[in-house]
């Protein structure tokens, strides 16, 4: 059966969660600053796939160099 998405955000999250491990928030924050509505969905996840790689990096970063550089 196929669920019903009151709009294009629903239904973009939906499909992120769908085709993604990330977590709920790191998907909320890619669709509200970065969906882009004229692209595929399958553009839109390889987009989303690139923002998530440089995200996780980041905050690999941030974590390994936490406590060692006090401001």
């Amino acid at each position: 059966m196929q669920q019903e998405y009151r709009t294009w955000r629903e239904r973009a999250i939906a499909f992120l969660r769908r085709h993604t491990h990330a977590m709920w928030a790191v998907i909320e924050r890619f669709v509200d600053l970065f969906w882009d509505r004229y692209l595929s969905d399958e553009e839109n996840l390889m987009a989303f796939e690139d923002y998530e790689a440089d995200f996780q990096s980041a905050y690999l970063f941030y974590t390994a160099d936490y406590g060692k550089n006090p401001l």
